[in-house]
């Protein structure tokens, strides 16, 4: 259930702690200029007819220099009543800006502490590198200025953005976990967990894979062979699935030999070395001088494919093993190196760029709706909270109609899905491959967007408060039977609150994130409803996004590479497709067992290519939350109230910024913080003290929340970096964020950041 690595900053990692109190007795002062400053303000307003015009020049002045936020140099001429008041404010801002001095002093002092530690870590230095060269060399000379001499006027940038690269992608804004656990300081402001395990990215990996495949002499490199999947049809034709250089699926008949068979048989089975092959060729019956012109031969026609990386978990040894020198590979296991104890979990590397992820893995399936809780890193670090998941996950089984009440599916699924029940309609079961050849043959018309929602959606748009069950029956009479459903949220331990929003991918878009792993996780085929057999699509060779945690022992992809790294294996030969009751059903041709394929990895099924998309029509990997709201338009700051159902959140609720409804003041850096909080206090509210922020405009990236710790200087510095950027009718989305450290998980005293996947499988039909 944890992201591993990845609490949040600031307030949630180290707590408020002394620099609180600086905070606090700052925003006092702040909330005493401001009376002090209305009060005058008001005063001079009133007094303004009456007044001669020399005083009258006099008091616009102090007035304006007052609404502004200013100092009054000057007050000779006012009224002494007037004076007073101005003597008053002028003291009064005089104490917020000595209070929000010593708190920045405070805050900048922890925050640059916890800097100065990080610059000392390799991990964090190539995330540097990777964010930008002229960051790498800004941070680079400012670690060799003494921590005394870090003055905030000079490097207000450079620390700035040096808190950015720390936390943007160590919190639950970032899906991807870029630059991976990155270590702080035990009672850093960011507290940031261990690291993980690091390996090529594979994109990086096939480059040398080929260089060494290309460049080998002889028996230098000692490859992996294995043949493509095939089937014989009627004793005289061999149909094989290869890839085309382009990544699709190619179907090709092929004249059946008694030889091309013999040499098929002996490699098809697990990825085998070169040479071993060749050792197999010669006990079948094969001359041993024509075995190596018989595996070019192959391999030039992609029956045969001759590769280096068998397990993406073990990429360095593979390669070594492969020929790769004994130099290069202890170079990469430096940068590559083992710490932590989270198993495989790799974080890729690719040149001078790190990419990260995590690994989840199942847990045991509730009754009553039949629901799988998924959870993040190993061990289970969420033991002890079952009775709340088991509350969680009747909830979202209650609310399962609803939820799938918006057509999740993009019109491309949709179409795809309603082409495959037309072609299968009244025909049987038919072979997978017949159906990828018709598909190519005709393809679908190109289509964009989603399925329209029903009229009905806006009601659920509207909820507000506890939603009653009287009302969710209401509501549940007319809609269809759930379809399957993968939910992602943050819960508060200390509440039993589970926040639906997912704020990884913005708000309403679920995404299933089971990322790479070196393990294979818990089966699920004996609970899978109907008995159908789960099986994993695990073909990671195009992107790193296209890895996957093994979520089954049964896998499948179009290539074979991995096929050793589960106990069975599913070829595409050897899968058939019918139309039953309006569902796309599958079949293993070979046993007559049904078929339920899962894509466990980093992109949407729509994302993949179309051999597996055809396969995951129904699945569900995404879903539209209907009670998620479109952007208000208005040039007030607006409250939309949050909706929740028994233990389940589902919409946060939010305040809508105006760009122009910001202070002025917010301009003052050096302050930024203070007056930041207490505006926010007094627009919003006293109690959050950290924040989740959108922005709208042409120039804002809306996908991805990212973090606001009123309690942090450099926070509130990156949130004003973007804001300053917007117009004034541009907005900004802030929603509390919650569960607050006092509800985090604990994971050895520690609050960590967490997030529960459950997924919602109604029965097969």
């Amino acid at each position: 259930m944890r992201l591993a690595g990845a609490p949040l900053s600031g307030a949630y990692g180290r707590g408020l702690g002394a620099r609180r109190e600086h905070l606090d007795s700052a925003r006092d002062a702040h909330r005493a200029r401001e009376v002090a400053r209305d009060v005058l303000v008001a005063a001079l307003y009133d007094a303004m007819p009456t007044l001669p015009p020399p005083e009258r020049r006099v008091a616009l002045r102090v007035k304006r220099s007052a609404f502004n936020g200013r100092a009054i140099h000057n007050t000779d001429g006012l009224p002494a009543t007037l004076a007073d008041l101005a003597s008053a404010y002028e003291q009064a801002r005089r104490d917020a800006d000595r209070a929000a001095d010593q708190a920045d002093v405070a805050t900048r002092r922890d925050e640059r502490q916890a800097l100065d530690a990080l610059l000392h870590d390799d991990r964090f230095m190539a995330a540097v590198d990777y964010a930008g060269l002229d960051l790498a060399r800004a941070v680079r000379q400012y670690g060799r200025v003494p921590v005394a001499d870090r003055t905030e006027t000079r490097y207000a940038k450079v620390e700035t953005s040096l808190y950015e690269v720390a936390t943007r992608f160590s919190s639950k804004a970032n899906p991807f976990f870029l630059y991976g656990q990155v270590s702080m300081p035990p009672g850093s402001p960011y507290a940031l967990a261990e690291a993980a395990r690091l390996a090529l990215s594979l994109p990086h990996a096939h480059v040398l894979e080929r260089h060494l495949l290309a460049t080998a002499n002889g028996e230098a490199v000692d490859p992996f062979v294995m043949a493509s999947p095939y089937s014989v049809e009627d004793g005289a034709t061999l149909r094989v699935s290869v890839m085309s250089g382009g990544g699709l699926m190619e179907v090709r008949s092929v004249p059946v030999s008694e030889g091309l068979l013999r040499m098929l048989e002996c490699l098809s089975g697990p990825p085998l070395r070169e040479s071993a092959a060749k050792e197999a060729l010669v006990d079948a019956g094969m001359a041993p001088e024509a075995v190596r012109s018989a595996l070019d031969t192959l391999v030039r026609a992609r029956i045969l494919t001759r590769f280096l990386i068998r397990d993406p978990s073990r990429l360095v040894d593979d390669l070594e093993a492969g020929g790769l020198s004994a130099e290069r590979a202890a170079r990469l296991r430096a940068v590559h190196g083992r710490t932590g104890a989270l198993g495989d979990l790799p974080l890729r590397f690719d040149g001078d760029r790190l990419f990260g992820s995590a690994v989840m893995e199942r847990a045991s399936a509730s009754s009553q709706p039949p629901a799988y809780v998924t959870r993040y890193a190993s061990p289970w670090i969420g033991a002890g909270h079952d009775e709340a998941h088991a509350r969680i996950a009747a909830d979202l089984g209650t609310l399962a109609r609803v939820l799938g009440a918006l057509p999740s599916v993009p019109r491309t699924r949709a179409a795809l899905r309603e082409r495959l029940l037309s072609d299968l309609h009244g025909k049987g079961r038919v072979r997978y491959l017949d159906v990828i050849t018709e598909l190519r043959t005709q393809p679908l018309p190109a289509l964009s967007g989603s399925v329209p929602p029903p009229a009905s959606a806006a009601r659920y748009r509207e909820a507000a408060g506890e939603i009653s069950p009287a009302t969710l029956a209401a509501w549940t009479q007319t809609l269809p039977p759930p379809s399957p459903l993968s939910v992602t949220g943050a819960v508060d331990y200390a509440s039993g609150m589970f926040y639906l929003t997912n704020l990884w991918a913005g708000g309403g878009r679920f995404l299933r994130r089971f990322l790479p792993g070196g393990w294979v996780l818990e089966d699920t085929t004996c609970r899978e409803p109907g008995g159908a057999l789960t099986v994993s699509i695990y073909d990671p060779l195009q992107s790193n996004l296209n890895d996957a945690a093994r979520s089954s022992r049964v896998g499948f992809a179009v290539t074979q590479r991995h096929r050793s790294l589960f106990e069975d294996w599913i070829l595409p030969t050897d899968i058939e497709m019918s139309e039953q009751d309006g569902e796309v059903c599958l079949w293993r041709a070979s046993t007559g067992q049904r078929l339920r394929f899962v894509h466990d990895g980093l992109v949407l099924s729509r994302e993949l290519a179309l051999e597996y998309r055809v396969l995951l029509t129904d699945y569900a990997d995404a879903f539209v939350n209907p009670f998620e709201r479109p952007v208000p338009l208005s040039d007030a700051v607006t409250y939309e109230p949050g909706a929740r159902f028994g233990s389940v959140c589902v919409r946060r609720e939010r305040w809508a910024v105006p760009r122009g409804a910001l202070p002025p003041r917010l301009a003052d850096d050096s302050r930024s913080a203070t007056t930041l909080a207490g505006w926010l206090h007094e627009t919003i509210g006293p109690d959050p003290t950290a924040y989740y922020y959108t922005t709208t405009g042409p120039r804002a990236r809306t996908a991805k929340p990212r973090y606001l710790d009123l309690g942090s200087a450099l926070s509130a510095a990156s949130f004003l970096r973007r804001v300053r950027k917007l117009r004034p009718t541009d907005l900004v989305l802030l929603s509390p964020a919650r569960p607050d450290i006092e509800g985090l998980l604990r994971v050895d005293g520690h609050p960590t950041t967490s997030e529960l996947m459950v997924d919602l499988t109604p029965p097969a039909r």
